[in-house]
């Protein structure tokens, strides 16, 4: 059952396109969204770029372990008249989400663990079947390189690629003055980095500070990741859903709310 969010105001803080698909989810539940991101991703040349593409043809795997790591691959690869190659090389992905995406853009996907979670890729990934074979692991600048890393305990040689690089959004007037104008109930985070810069522009006002942490805003956590790191802030997570992705999220504020 889809349950209504009518007269809840939640905030977004992913980057602003992506933020625009989850305002579209909340309107459909008769919410509304504020956005004002704490984070923004640019595309970034490593100095092993021309490097990897060089020898594109020579990895057996490529391992995605975001959307975005989708996207700024597929820019690069179209710029360099090279998109045929992920036909060629097996794909896996670090949850259904990012197999739909790369599927829905005509790429195949091989593997992907039940749940979009790090410790489930690398318990249920085929290691013994790609021994002496070579991994691609296209990222970004503060992914964690768990996956990667068991790879390499493994044995198997891997590459990592970085194509994007997450930055603060210079949004802190905007924030501030939204917190103090009461301009929303719901906080939610997709991410440590959006935490992060939302604490530091917090620390600014300790006023709004101690309201955050007396519990003035329900926050909502996409998952455990970025619950560590507002538990780490000691900032109050109410909201966590079991599938970690923002449609979830949503789906588990609308059910908080008809409970509470």
């Amino acid at each position: 059952m889809a349950y209504s969010l009518e007269n809840h105001r939640i905030l977004l803080t992913r980057p602003y396109q992506a933020a625009l698909k989850d305002k579209l989810l909340i309107e459909k539940r008769n919410g509304h969204a504020v956005i004002i991101p704490m984070i923004e991703t640019q595309s970034y040349k490593s100095e092993c770029e021309e490097a990897i593409l060089t020898r594109i043809h020579q990895y057996s795997w490529i391992v995605f372990t975001s959307r975005n790591a989708v996207s700024f691959t597929l820019a690069v690869l179209e710029k360099n008249n090279l998109l045929g190659v992920l036909k060629t090389i097996q794909i896996a992905a670090i949850g259904k989400r990012t197999a739909d995406f790369l599927e829905s853009r005509g790429y195949p996907v091989s593997f992907y663990p039940e749940s979009f979670r790090a410790a489930d890729f690398v318990k249920e990934f085929p290691f013994d079947r790609i021994m002496g074979e070579r991994v691609l692991f296209p990222q970004g600048n503060l992914a964690r390189n768990i996956i990667m890393n068991t790879f390499e305990q493994h044995g198997i040689s891997c590459d990592k690629w970085v194509l994007y690089k997450t930055v603060k959004a210079d949004q802190s007037k905007a924030l501030l003055k939204a917190l103090a104008a009461d301009s929303f109930e719901i906080i939610t985070f997709a991410s440590p980095s959006a935490v992060l810069n939302f604490v530091e522009i917090l620390q600014s006002s300790e006023d709004l500070y101690q309201l955050v942490m007396n519990e003035k805003w329900t926050i909502a956590s996409i998952g455990p990741t970025t619950t560590e790191e507002l538990k780490k802030n000691k900032l109050p997570v109410h909201i966590e859903p079991a599938a970690y992705t923002m449609a979830a999220l949503i789906d588990e504020i609308a059910c908080y709310y008809t409970q509470h």
